[in-house]
C-alpha cells in the first residue's frame, strides 16, 4: 500500500466524532474528498461520505454527523500488498489504511488506484520495449553465428537451464548479464560504453520488479524511469546497426547518418 501516496498523508484530514456535519462537509469540499475518516483519538470509528450524507439528509433534514457516519468500513495495513487489496478498493470504493501503530495513515480510493496504475503504465510499456530489443539483439547474434551455446554457458555459468533455448526463454536478468558480458559486448557494439549501459539495464530490471510489486520507488528508481526512453532508443540504434550491416561493422551506418 505504501506505493500509493494517499496511503500516507501528513497531516491526515479527518473529523472527530464530536465535530459537526458542517465541518465535515466543509473539509470535503475544501480538499475535494469523497470520504473522510471519523476518528475517536487516533482510532477510526467510521466513514462519512457524500453518499452517507445524502442518505441521512433524505431521512432527516436535521441529521448530524453521527447520523451520516458509516460504521461498516474497510481497513487494511500500510504494509499490505496492493495487488491483494485492489478487489476491496473496487468493491467499497475506498479503504482506510492503518500504519504500524494501528493509527489511520490515509484513505485510498478507486481514483487513487487509477492514478497509480496510470503512473506505472508508461514505464511498463518502455520496459516491455527494452526487453524485446534485447531479445532481438540476442536472436540476431545467434542467427549470425556470433554467439554459441558455449558462450551462453560461459556467460551464465550459474544457470542450469539449456544454453540452446530460444530468446523468449531467457529472463530479462539473463539477457542483461549475457549481452553486457565483456566477451559478448564487443561482438555487436563499440559505439556505447558497456559499463554505463550495464548499470542502466540493471537499474531497469530492478525498477520492473519494484513496479510489479507496487513498492515505493527510491530516487534511484525514479532516475531509472526518467532514463528509460533514452535506454530504449540506444537499444533500437544498436538493433538498427546490426540489421543494416550485420554485426559490429554496421555501426558505421549510424555515424554516417
Amino acid at each position: 500500500m505504501e506505493y500509493i501516496p494517499a496511503a500516507i498523508i501528513e497531516p491526515l484530514i479527518s473529523v472527530k466524532e464530536t465535530d459537526t456535519l458542517e465541518r465535515a462537509r466543509t473539509l470535503m469540499e475544501l480538499y475535494n474528498f469523497s470520504q473522510l475518516p471519523v476518528l475517536k483519538g487516533n482510532r477510526p470509528t467510521g466513514i462519512v461520505s457524500w453518499q452517507s450524507i445524502g442518505r441521512a439528509l433524505v431521512r432527516n433534514r436535521n441529521a448530524e454527523l453521527k447520523d451520516c457516519t458509516d460504521t461498516a468500513f474497510v481497513t487494511v495495513a500500510l504494509t499490505d500488498d496492493l495487488l491483494k487489496v485492489i478487489p476491496q478498493i473496487n468493491d467499497a470504493g475506498y479503504v482506510l489504511v492503518k500504519n504500524n501503530q494501528k493509527h489511520v495513515s490515509g484513505i485510498v480510493t478507486s481514483a487513487d488506484l487509477g492514478d497509480a496504475l496510470a503512473e506505472i503504465a508508461g514505464p511498463f510499456l518502455l520496459l516491455e520495449q527494452l526487453e524485446e530489443q534485447l531479445r532481438m539483439i540476442f536472436r540476431s547474434l545467434r542467427e549470425d553465428k556470433l554467439i554459441s551455446s558455449d558462450d551462453v554457458e560461459s556467460c551464465l555459468a550459474s544457470s542450469n537451464k539449456p544454453a540452446d533455448r530460444t530468446a523468449q526463454n531467457f529472463t530479462l536478468g539473463e539477457l542483461i548479464t549475457l549481452l553486457t558480458h565483456e566477451k559478448i559486448w564487443s561482438l555487436f557494439t563499440s559505439t556505447y560504453d558497456r559499463g554505463a549501459i550495464q548499470t542502466a539495464l540493471k537499474r531497469a530490471a530492478e525498477l520492473r520488479n519494484m513496479l510489479m510489486h507496487f513498492r515505493p520507488l527510491s530516487d534511484e528508481n525514479r532516475a531509472a524511469v526518467a532514463g528509460l526512453p533514452g535506454l530504449v532508443s540506444i537499444l533500437v540504434n544498436v538493433n538498427f546497426a546490426i540489421q543494416a550491416g550485420g554485426g559490429l561493422g554496421a555501426e558505421q551506418v549510424l555515424t554516417e547518418h
